[in-house]
């Protein structure tokens, strides 16, 4: 947005010196041409490639081990969507549901091999709650039933980890 008294494509751009004015007639001047979007310094242009050549503006580098690292959390951010709710069942000794849930602990090793490998370490823990009516079960502390401790490994090919 252009404030009053600023000049656009050469044209001068006046009104009451609200932002409201000074968009419309921003728009009124673009309506009319092409107007100018960003200022360039005359250091940032000098520093622009020549022409005929691309900028190429590439990332940082990352090591393997802060890409595994990246990896390793979107992974288990993956697992933890896994978990399930709670599937309720009645018995003749009233109510029981069970449940999966993972753990929010693990653990992430990389190799120092080629092609490197990674592990991801973390438990599954599987969950039941009871009571005699629906009532009393949903508010029974989960008492676990099974734990698996789970590794997954993982190799990194033409740059990106997979199974």
């Amino acid at each position: 947005m252009w404030a009053s008294g600023t000049t656009v494509n050469s044209r001068r751009v006046t009104g009451r010196g609200c932002a409201y004015c000074a968009c419309v007639m921003a728009l009124a001047v673009l309506a009319a041409g092409v107007a100018v979007v960003g200022a360039v310094s005359p250091a940032t242009a000098a520093k622009a490639p020549a022409q005929g050549r691309k900028a190429s503006i590439k990332p940082p580098k990352r090591s393997l081990a802060d890409s595994f690292q990246t990896f390793c959390k979107e992974w288990m951010a993956k697992v933890h969507a896994r978990d399930t709710p709670i599937d309720w069942q009645t018995d003749p000794d009233g109510v029981r549901g069970t449940y999966v849930e993972y753990s929010p602990e693990y653990t992430c090793t990389l190799t120092k091999e080629k092609p490197p490998v990674g592990t991801i370490g973390y438990r599954e823990m599987w969950y039941e709650k009871r009571g005699r009516t629906m009532a009393d079960a949903e508010h029974s502390t989960p008492q676990p039933v099974k734990a698996f401790d789970t590794s997954e490994i993982f190799s990194r090919i033409r740059g990106t980890w997979s199974q």
